[in-house]
């Protein structure tokens, strides 16, 4: 029996324009809710932005957000793990403004860059930071840091040396698609975060389906028996996942989840 289900943002849920069927999902998701099945939001978004995509329904859902950093049952705040204030200012003295220009801070309440960002990287972020405020250098921040996030472009690699060399020892870089890095603590992931809910909620592994499609997913759908990577997941993820179905543009965790569970939403 299927007690949990995580269902993955960008490139699993929403399709390429940041859009999936809210009402389908919302009448889908509600039903489910009333049987007994949690239904968890697992994404590398904010929970600010994250809670966005429910009107309706966002009290009913779970939310493990900045991959794994911070859940939410609707919108109280069960954990938070935030990064040490000492090892941020550390981390943030030791890059040059060159390398701090490609860097997005999160907080629990909104995200800070650079003064005077390009246009093409603030068009970027505008699909996933509802609140950015500028400043002049990232030693500035003075809120709760839940992670850092860096938009690159394909030459990453090189543009990732100067940030790894920074790197405090219990902090990891993990890759979330579409040119993002983030930097979250070591022990931080999408599975601790549902180990978590486990854990609080005795439910089995066996008991819960997972959807992705990029590397922060990997952990999570490698650990699951009843795990599903995207048509359009890469490569590694398809790997690991126990089945493959349609893409995030096919409307396919949708799908999935009523043929499972033998539900037909409205369409």
């Amino acid at each position: 029996m299927i007690k949990m289900i995580a269902i993955d943002l960008d490139g699993t849920l929403l399709d390429d324009k940041k859009q999936f069927n809210r009402e389908q999902f919302s009448y889908l998701a509600s039903k489910l809710i009333v049987q007994g099945v949690r239904v968890v939001i697992a994404t590398g978004n904010q929970f600010i932005k994250s809670v966005q995509y429910f009107d309706g329904i966002s009290e009913k859902l779970i939310y493990i957000t900045d991959n794994g950093s911070t859940i939410h049952f609707g919108t109280q705040t069960y954990f938070s793990q935030t990064l040490a204030s000492e090892d941020y200012q550390s981390f943030v003295s030791r890059l040059s403004l060159e390398s701090q220009k490609n860097i997005v801070v999160s907080t629990t309440t909104g995200a800070f860059i650079l003064k005077n960002p390009t246009d093409n990287f603030l068009s970027a972020l505008a699909h996933h930071y509802p609140r950015i405020d500028e400043v002049d250098h990232l030693s500035e921040v003075d809120e709760s840091v839940v992670k850092l996030t860096l938009k690159l472009d394909d030459d990453y690699n090189e543009m990732l040396k100067p940030v790894r060399s920074a790197l405090p020892k219990n902090w990891r870089v993990t890759q979330s698609g579409f040119g993002y890095f983030d930097i979250i603590p070591k022990g931080v992931s999408k599975l601790t975060g549902i180990q978590e809910l486990q854990r609080l909620w005795g439910i089995q592994k066996e008991e819960i389906l997972a959807f992705g499609d990029s590397s922060n997913d990997i952990e999570l759908l490698s650990y699951l028996p009843n795990s599903f990577a995207m048509g359009n997941a890469n490569a590694e993820v398809k790997q690991v996942a126990k089945y493959v179905i349609g893409s995030n543009n096919e409307n396919a965790v949708i799908q999935t989840l009523e043929k499972v569970f033998n539900t037909v939403s409205v369409s």
